[in-house]
Parts: C-alpha cells; sequence; structure tokens
C-alpha cells in the first residue's frame, strides 16, 4: 500500500497480520469467557449434585430409621401375639381339666356326652374368638408397623420431586 504524498512503501502483510492477530486475540478473549463460563456451570453442577447427594444419605438413613421402627412395632406385636396364645392355651387347658374333672364324676355314660358336647361346643367358640383376635391384632400390627414405612416414602417422593436447581 502507498500514500500519495511522501509515498511509503509497506509490508502488504502487515495489515492482513494485524486483522489476524486481532482475530486470534478475540479468539482468545471468547475462549476465556467460554471457559469461565464452563467453569461456572459445573460449580453449579457439583454443588447441585452435593446437594442431591446429601438428600440420598439423608433418605437412606430416614428409611433405615423408618425400618428399623417398623420392625420394633412387629417385635412388640409378636409379643402381644404370643401373650395371646399362652393366654388361651392356659384357658384352654383350664377348661379340658375341668371337663376332665366332670366327666371322671360323671354318673352316666350320657353325662359324659353332655360334658364332650358342652367341651367341643366352647372349645369352638373360643377358638373362633381366638382366631378372630389374632386376624384383628396381626392387621392391627401391619398397619402400626407401616406407619412409619409410608411416611418416609413420603417424605422421599417430595423430597426428590422438588425442581432441581
Amino acid at each position: 500500500m502507498s500514500k500519495t504524498h511522501n509515498a511509503k512503501v509497506s509490508n502488504p502483510f502487515d495489515a492482513m497480520r494485524a486483522t489476524l492477530l486481532e482475530v486470534v486475540d478475540t479468539m482468545t478473549e471468547g475462549q476465556g469467557k467460554a471457559t469461565e463460563m464452563a467453569q461456572a456451570e459445573l460449580a453449579k453442577a457439583k454443588g447441585l449434585a452435593a446437594d442431591q447427594i446429601e438428600k440420598t444419605q439423608a433418605s437412606v438413613q430416614a428409611n433405615i430409621d423408618a425400618t428399623v421402627t417398623a420392625s420394633e412395632t412387629v417385635a412388640a406385636g409378636v409379643e402381644k401375639v404370643g401373650a395371646l396364645v399362652r393366654d388361651e392355651l392356659a384357658a384352654l387347658s383350664e377348661t379340658r381339666v375341668s371337663a376332665l374333672k366332670r366327666v371322671l364324676s360323671a354318673k352316666s355314660v350320657e353325662d359324659v356326652i353332655d360334658i364332650n358336647q358342652a367341651l367341643v361346643k366352647s372349645e369352638q367358640a373360643t377358638a373362633q374368638a381366638f382366631f378372630q383376635s389374632v386376624a384383628s391384632l396381626g392387621r392391627n400390627i401391619t398397619e402400626d408397623a407401616m406407619k412409619p414405612v409410608k411416611a418416609q416414602a413420603k417424605k422421599n417422593i417430595k423430597a426428590f420431586s422438588e425442581k432441581v436447581g
């Protein structure tokens, strides 16, 4: 390129070189900004991941606690069922011993038959009531044991359904 008055000869590649250097500077600046943005997004993602990990750890611990509570409820229920069975067996033994004493003191075969019929009828009614009690107790134990598990499941669903970020 030349200028009119007192023209100087300049290198024709200087303008191209200047433009290329400007492009390189612009690209370097853009790359730096992109790197900063990527690092900021990565930091945000790490923070969200850390929050999710904390939620997960808390959820796992709460699940364990709910399971322990449910297990304790079941164990207490099993003790109640055991006590009910023991009481029923004791009552059954007393009833049979009493019936046996009446059979031994019976005066006739008809008396023995009447005693046995009364015993069978009594034991049928008692057995029916016993099984209804056990079934009802079993339902109550199951419902009570599931309460902490259900409550924790609802909390987990709520915690992990919240919008992230």
